[in-house]
């Protein structure tokens, strides 16, 4: 029935010990099926079925408190009154040193001292953002905490980090940064030989073009020579063929004269 639609009526209507076995491997089932149930009782009882949009009434639900109230508001109101501070969000700012050197000793005193100076606009990012650190990165069990992939501990800014992890940390990233910039380097190297590679190309291209045109430009200087002595003969033929003929000519008066003189 509660895989089906997960709805009040559904909470209401299922046993408790199916509701325990349904969420089993969430930490602390137990006491939140009692909170479930008794939350369930009440929005059907005091709420018409609905869910109040302030924290106070939030905060009345059973297991509601100010972490969870400020989330719920932040997320389905898009209304953000209040940092929502939990176990991650406590402990990894009194790591870095947020709250002074004495610190803070509870989630709700670490809530008052944020909010004195943490911008309004930056408050629904801070949960998110530690609770995601702070699962994968920053975790409770020193042990474990991978300070030496941490930029904050890798750049000095938290006093908590391990010095050892820290100290090979920022020498693998020296070891990284080097190959980066020798990989930098060869790439720019290769790059300025194929420039001078492209370069050479294009001026044996161009060098080869220039010799085309002047290879083209003598075969038509060498064309037009003969075109020329081609007409310089026809011209010649043409003058001495006018030459012989007015030879012709005077010859054939000369002998016409002579005749008539007889």
């Amino acid at each position: 029935m509660l895989f089906r639609s997960l709805n009040l009526e559904n909470i209401l209507a299922v046993p408790a010990e199916r509701l325990n076995e349904l969420i089993w491997a969430v930490g602390f089932h137990n006491n939140k099926t009692r909170y479930i149930k008794g939350a369930a009782e009440i929005l059907r009882d005091s709420h018409g079925g609905d869910i109040p949009d302030t924290a106070e009434g939030l905060m009345a639900l059973p297991g509601v408190g100010p972490k969870m109230a400020y989330l719920c508001l932040s997320a389905a109101w898009g209304k953000v009154e209040g940092i929502g501070v939990d176990v991650h969000v406590h402990r990894i700012t009194n790591l870095w040193g947020w709250h002074g050197r004495a610190g803070t000793k509870g989630p709700e005193e670490t809530r008052a001292r944020l909010e004195g100076w943490v911008p309004r606009g930056k408050w629904a990012e801070i949960n998110w953002l530690l609770v995601g650190f702070g699962q994968t990165v920053c975790m409770s069990e020193k042990g474990r905490r991978r300070c030496g992939e941490c930029e904050v501990g890798l750049e000095g800014l938290c006093g908590a980090a391990d010095r050892g992890k820290v100290r090979a940390g920022r020498e693998r990233r020296r070891r990284e940064e080097g190959v980066r910039e020798r990989e930098a380097m060869r790439v720019e190297f290769e790059e300025k030989e194929e420039g001078k590679e492209e370069e050479k190309t294009e001026k044996v291209e161009v060098n080869g073009f220039k010799e085309e045109v002047a290879e083209e430009e003598v075969v038509q200087s060498v064309e037009k020579k003969e075109e020329e002595t081609e007409m310089n003969g026809i011209k010649e033929e043409v003058v001495n063929g006018v030459e012989i003929k007015g030879q012709d000519e005077e010859a054939e008066e000369k002998v016409i004269k002579e005749e008539s003189k007889e």
